[in-house]
């Protein structure tokens, strides 16, 4: 048993968890390839991911996000699904199940759309105008319709 208290509290202040860890350089560096990540970066097939609690699923996907980043040039959306149709009106009874449904489907495209904001802010080029313009077009024609069909 670990007896020397430093070695105590620097262990237990890891998370233990990636969706909590902030820091992504901790998380790239504490990845440990056990041979799902090349089935992961296969373009050619789409891939589901899936496993029990505490399996690694989250660290493997903040690792390939970082890797398709970095190393790929990709622009990725990272989408937590425990933070979708958290507003109350998914448990109010008296709304329908499309009305429901739509409102779960705007939440992953308002996801996708900030994610795209933030790249297009953060990574300036010279075709930043025209990826706006185009986001813009993709709010309205998407997230815009929904909502009016809501209502």
């Amino acid at each position: 048993m670990i007896k020397d208290k430093k070695v105590i509290q620097a262990i237990s202040s890891i998370s233990q968890r990636a969706e909590r860890q902030r820091d992504t350089n901790k998380i790239i560096s504490s990845y440990v390839e056990v041979g799902i990540l090349p089935q992961l970066l296969n373009n050619n097939n789409n891939q589901i991911l899936y496993g029990r609690r505490s399996t690694g699923k989250t660290h493997i996907l903040k690792y390939l996000d970082n890797e398709y980043k970095l190393n790929i040039n990709k622009t990725v959306c990272y989408i937590d699904c425990r933070i979708l149709g958290s507003s109350p009106q998914f448990s109010d009874t008296r709304l329908s199940l499309s009305h429901k449904y739509s409102s779960l489907f705007i939440d992953v495209l308002n996801e996708i759309y900030e994610s795209l904001l933030n790249h297009i802010a953060y990574e300036p080029n010279v075709n930043s105008e025209l990826a706006l313009n185009s986001l813009d077009d993709f709010s309205k024609a998407s997230i815009g319709e929904i909502q009016k069909s809501k209502k």
